[in-house]
């Protein structure tokens, strides 16, 4: 429906900057700078949808990033939408990926490198030595 993009934008925002009452910015800002370990938070996605048909192209990229195993759940940052500390993906971005890489535009809804990077994020954030955190604004949802 047309209001689905608009929530989807309402509860981003509000789970990685916030607002007055909920300053989540300040909050996970916070929260990196005081633990070396938190390297990367994202909002806690009640419509996440798993590997979907993203767990073959996810496995190819996790093995050129030396992942040997991927976990059968997971929880990522729906919209590629998310604060890393500096160095958290630092394996994802040594990668080297190059134009060739990528899927020809436009994309399809689902089933793409691109989408199995976005779901590898969390992954590829704890073998990089840090541990990832989700946000939670109570009383809202998507």
């Amino acid at each position: 429906d047309s209001g689905t993009a608009e929530r989807w934008r309402d509860f981003i925002l509000a789970n990685l900057l916030g607002d007055a009452e909920q300053p989540m910015a300040d909050i996970i800002l916070a929260a990196i700078n005081s633990d070396a370990d938190l390297g990367l938070v994202f909002p806690d996605d009640p419509g996440c949808l798993g590997w979907t048909e993203n767990r073959v192209h996810a496995e190819q990229v996790a093995e050129r990033l030396g992942i040997q195993q991927l976990p059968q759940a997971i929880n990522f940052p729906v919209g590629t939408m998310f604060w890393a500390r500096q160095g958290a993906l630092s394996n994802l971005y040594n990668l080297g990926l190059n134009w060739d890489d990528y899927p020809e535009e436009p994309l399809g809804y689902d089933g793409t490198m691109l989408h199995a990077i976005e779901r590898l994020l969390p992954q590829i954030c704890m073998a990089n030595g840090k541990r990832y955190a989700m946000t939670h604004v109570p009383g809202l949802s998507r």
